[in-house]
């Protein structure tokens, strides 16, 4: 047939199949039109005998796959544009990835803000040339509101039209708008991520399967900002908390007593400048009246990562001797371990129990942000071992997975090509890192893993 190529194979490799009576599955080629269009089709075949065994010829079915051929294009393509961006960094790539992939003039993602979370904050946008800088507007009477109300909406034309009293539609010349809404993993309402043209949006069930898929990768790092956010304040919070605080606190390395920082109140109970004492170990400045004391606290922190109210004497710096409660955690800094310890001079029994609380609440809730899982395979590449979280919601449950292989739940965004270059390196006993794959939830809704 004139304009007939095979894709991924040779007409050689097909015609030895076909000689030698051999069934075929999806043998892809692509043909080009009378006007010039390029379409995808994927055949297979069985060959035919007669009642006495003499060939007769192939009977089959063929598929048109241009479709499917095009949205692996456009995930691959921008998949490969945003594979190692996080953060705002993945925002930005993202919506010039969407644009280009899509042939949109604009694409932007934004986040609700505002005590009635009705304004949003664009944190990215690409207007066709160059990323906007970042700005806020109010949702009414946008064509926004319904995205974030019915969590999708498409204009295929004329929405300036539809939203009269959305100046920056008219201001822009967009024509057609599609918005999805970003969602947590909880089900909260986070933002938009929206793409916008200023004429006809091509292939545009395509394209909102596409931006369906990344919707769920965009809410995940907008969640991810959100979470980084709030750590961060709430460490400087605690900074402050930790050097105003009228607890003694001290910061030291497990496996020497090494002290790495000390707030204030404690180089008051210990009569010790932060210069004295930082760089040195707690054998060093003597401040163990019973050394042997600290051998039995670090065997209890070995084995159950905290002591509580331990009651025991200090040597301060004028050699003079202090009674103290002291709590210490077991924390990791850095991939190290470390001891953070609480003291409240008893002396005087003078007890400071909230701030005590409030301090240990702070460094216990640094050990309880982990949700990493981890995973075996035998050498047939079947799973035999996964642990982890046990509230990692994109998870399949363990009974489906056991004795399986990666590929065989499928993916979203991988193609069969993407699978065989996974096994290839898997057969290769090559080392793989940040494989990325997209499953549909229970819920219906793409998970990123």
């Amino acid at each position: 047939l004139p304009g007939v190529n095979p894709v991924g194979g040779s007409w050689n490799e097909h015609k030895a199949l076909l000689e030698a009576r051999k069934p075929f599955r999806n043998f892809e080629y692509q043909r080009t039109l009378g006007d010039g269009t390029l379409r995808y089709v994927a055949a297979s075949g069985e060959p035919v005998f007669d009642a006495s065994g003499r060939f007769t010829g192939y009977r089959g079915v063929a598929t048109d796959i241009t479709e499917r051929k095009r949205a692996d294009r456009l995930l691959r393509q921008i998949t490969e544009g945003t594979a190692s961006a996080t953060g705002e960094e993945f925002l930005r790539t993202l919506t010039r990835a969407l644009a280009t992939a899509l042939d949109v003039r604009y694409a932007a993602v934004g986040e609700l803000i505002g005590p009635a979370r009705d304004r949003v904050r664009v944190i990215s946008q690409w207007n066709g040339l160059e990323h906007a800088e970042p700005f806020e507007y109010a949702l009414a009477g946008t064509p926004c509101r319904i995205a974030t109300e019915e969590a999708e909406c498409y204009y295929p034309s004329r929405v300036q039209d539809q939203f009269p009293q959305d100046d920056a539609l008219a201001k822009l010349g967009v024509e057609c708008y599609l918005g999805i809404r970003l969602q947590s993993s909880k089900g909260e309402s986070l933002g938009l991520l929206t793409v916008m043209h200023t004429g006809k949006l091509e292939h545009d069930t395509l394209a909102r399967s596409v931006l369906r898929i990344f919707a769920a990768r965009a809410g995940a790092e907008l969640e991810r900002l959100h979470a980084s956010a709030a750590l961060e304040s709430s460490e400087r919070r605690f900074a402050k908390a930790f050097r105003s605080s009228p607890v003694a606190i001290v910061l030291s390395r497990l496996a020497d007593g090494r002290v790495l920082d000390m707030n204030d109140s404690a180089c008051q109970l210990f009569g010790h400048t932060r210069q004295e004492t930082v760089g040195r170990t707690t054998s060093e400045l003597g401040v163990w009246v019973d050394p042997a004391e600290r051998e039995r606290v670090i065997k209890t922190l070995h084995r159950e990562g905290t002591v509580q109210g331990l009651e025991h004497r200090i040597r301060q710096k004028s050699g003079a001797i202090r009674a103290v409660r002291n709590s210490l955690e077991l924390i990791e800094l850095e991939g190290e371990s470390c001891v953070v310890g609480s003291l409240l001079d008893v002396t005087e029994a003078r007890q400071a129990a909230e701030a005590l609380r409030e301090s240990e609440a702070r460094f216990r809730s640094l050990t309880e942000l982990s949700s990493d899982y981890y995973w075996e395979q035998d050498e047939q590449f079947r799973f035999v071992e996964r642990t982890g979280s046990p509230h990692e919601k994109n998870r399949l449950p363990l009974e489906q997975v056991i004795g399986k292989r990666r590929w065989e739940f499928g993916a979203l965004n991988m193609a069969e090509a993407d699978w065989a270059a996974h096994r290839a390196d898997l057969e290769a006993h090559r080392e793989f890192r940040d494989l990325e794959i997209a499953r549909l939830h229970s819920d219906g809704r793409p998970r990123w893993l």
